[in-house]
This record gives structure tokens, sequence and C-alpha cells, in this order.
């Protein structure tokens, strides 16, 4: 009997990858939050649409609390987002921790550190996450246990703004490297880890609804998702 199951599931297994790899047409809508939307995911989908080129995809760059939004009340299939926090109602379908870190211009005293403390930077020009950002979260038990005086010039809610503040304006920034990942690898930012041992961490969630059933479209992307991103982690500072 358990053999006639095991063959049972491995024959439904082979027979939706069948129809997955035969599907011609679908739409599936995403919502993403900016830091995501700037790199990982336009390389995600250009492979995505490599496999399946007649699955349209409608796209939403949002905060992180909207994007959680738009999946609860199934207005995205998938939301692509950062949380410090458990996601109720939510099925993660990808996870990944990332570091927070310091951006800094590349001839900054502190730019080849490996770490730095947020009193490693008193005096200096700093960009802060806006609240309600999952990086605001991650950093604020941090600002407040900070012993010494912090020179806030901005909050900002976007990633690109707070890249060309650093890269313009000499200032410091506060994000994980997805979404700079070009801005690193040309020298034009310099990113260090934060070592403030009062910082929560900071996840890289893909979630859909808890009980939603998924479209064909949607189940290939996940898998293609897993596929793509499953290996990833966080690399070191």
């Amino acid at each position: 009997r358990q053999v006639r199951e095991a063959v049972d599931r491995h024959d439904d297994v082979v027979a939706e990858l069948d129809t997955l790899r035969g599907l011609k047409r679908g739409r599936v809508r995403l919502a993403t939050v900016e830091s995501i939307a700037a790199e990982r995911l336009p390389r995600l989908l250009a492979g995505f649409w490599q496999r399946y080129p007649g699955v349209e995809t409608g796209l939403v760059v949002a905060g992180a609390e909207e994007v959680f939004r738009l999946v609860e009340s199934n207005a995205a299939d998938l939301g692509f987002t950062f949380s410090t926090r458990p996601l109720p109602g939510m099925r993660v379908v990808h996870h990944e921790p990332h570091a927070l870190g310091a951006v800094l211009p590349p001839d900054h005293r502190l730019a080849a550190a490996t770490e730095v403390r947020l009193d490693d930077l008193a005096g200096e020009p700093l960009v802060l996450p806006a609240r309600g950002l999952s990086l605001r979260a991650a950093l604020e038990p941090a600002l407040a246990r900070s012993r010494r005086a912090l020179t806030v010039r901005a909050e900002s809610d976007s990633l690109r703004l707070t890249a060309a503040l650093v890269r313009t304006a000499a200032a410091i920034g506060f994000m994980t490297r997805v979404g700079i990942e070009r801005d690193l690898a040309s020298g034009d930012l310099a990113w260090v880890r934060l070592a403030d041992p009062d910082l929560l961490p900071d996840h890289l969630d893909v979630v859909a609804r808890e009980r939603a059933v998924p479209s064909l479209a949607t189940a290939a992307l996940v898998d293609f998702i897993e596929e793509s991103w499953g290996g990833i982690a966080d690399s070191p500072g």
C-alpha cells in the first residue's frame, strides 16, 4: 500500500510539472517594496518570462505595510517585502535573512571597516529610514540605546533617494545590500555591516495569502522563485 501511495504521489507531481511546463497563458499580480524591485525582481522576472513567455505580470511598488495589505485583500497574488516580525495570515513561500549595514561614500574613513556601530557614526550626517519601514523597525532599538548624539539630516522612505544622498551629499544611510548590488559592485557605494547588538533581524519574505489557492501562473512563479533564490543567503559584510 505504501508503495502504491508513493507511486500515486509521484504521478501527481509529474502531472503537475507537465501542466506547468505547458503553461501558455496566465496572469500573476505582484506587489513589491522598492529595494527588491530595484534589481532582484527584474532579474527574476527576466528568467521567468523566458520560460513562460505567455504569462502577463501586474506589478505594484509600495511600502512594506501596503504590500502586506494588497496580498491580504487579494489585490496581489504574491508580495515581495521585508519584515522584522511574523506576518499573520500569510504563507511565506520564500525567506531570506539580511544584515543591516551603513551605506557610505567609497572614500569615507570607515568604508573599508569590517563592521561599525552607531556610536562610531556620531557627528556624521545620517539619513535614517522613515518610520513605518522594516529598516527603521530593525534599527530603532539600537537608536534608542545609542550613547552618543547622532546627527540626523533626513528621514527617507526611498532607497534610491537615500543612495543618491550618500553619493552626492556625503551622507550615511542604512539598508541591507538588496537593491544596491550594482552600486556596490561598481564601487559607487560602500556597505559596512552594523554590529550593534540591539538590531532586530530583517528578512526578505515572499508571501501569499495563507488559504489562497494559487493559479497555475502563480504556482509556476513560486516554483521558479525557489529554483532561482532557494540557495541565496545573506553574505558577510
